[in-house]
């Protein structure tokens, strides 16, 4: 069981934080260790990477006050949707120059930038075994997937929980199938590297 005081998670909207929390509890976090801080309502029309946005600078500066103190983490999830993953770090950043928070990320942060492209949704498609790329908007049903599946998961979120499973028994085992989305690669390499070592304290 990790010892983390807390994991906040800055998240877009429901599905972001479902997935993050049953990947957290996957990997032994305590239920009542996870704070999920998710845009009000579905997160549509841009509401969601808004909030994310907008609250960031916030979240990174009472994180590094708790940090001070005691084992503690923030998971920052934003869609890179049509732009790119560097595109979406750099914008995170920008938000935190713009609202007085200096220096921005660094090395001592327990912070992960958690950026699928194009959405969540493609990386739920690749786990159930599509052959995905980052340019299709799998949150959308798409005519050439084998189960004409619905990846946005749109009031059955919890419903993507064995998927999760899969992804948390690859990062257990260290096993990397090779033929991950780009921005998964990133987003597990952020999570070894930034809240890993948290969570074993």
């Amino acid at each position: 069981m990790s010892r983390a005081s807390q994991i906040v998670i800055l998240c877009e909207d429901k599905l972001h934080g479902v997935v993050a929390r049953r990947f957290l509890l996957s990997c032994g976090v305590r239920k009542d260790a996870i704070d999920v801080q998710r845009c009000p309502g579905d997160g549509s029309g841009g509401a969601g990477e808004k909030h994310v946005r907008d609250n960031y600078p916030r979240n990174l500066k009472a994180h590094r006050t708790r940090a001070a103190k005691v084992a503690v983490a923030l998971i920052v999830i934003i869609d890179a949707d049509t732009g790119t993953v560097q595109d979406r770090r750099r914008q995170l950043d920008s938000s935190c120059e713009e609202a007085g928070e200096v220096p921005t990320r660094n090395a001592n942060d327990a912070v992960a930038y958690i950026i699928p492209k194009r959405s969540i949704s493609t990386w739920l498609a690749y786990l159930n075994g599509e052959n995905v790329n980052e340019d299709t908007d799998y949150a959308k049903t798409q005519p050439s997937l084998r189960e004409r599946h619905d990846y946005s998961f749109r009031k059955q979120e919890s419903d993507c929980g064995p998927l999760i499973r899969k992804l948390a028994e690859q990062c257990k085992k260290h096993e990397d199938p090779g033929d991950r989305p780009a921005s998964l690669a990133t987003a597990c390499e952020e999570f070894e590297q930034r809240i890993k070592p948290v969570l074993n304290r």
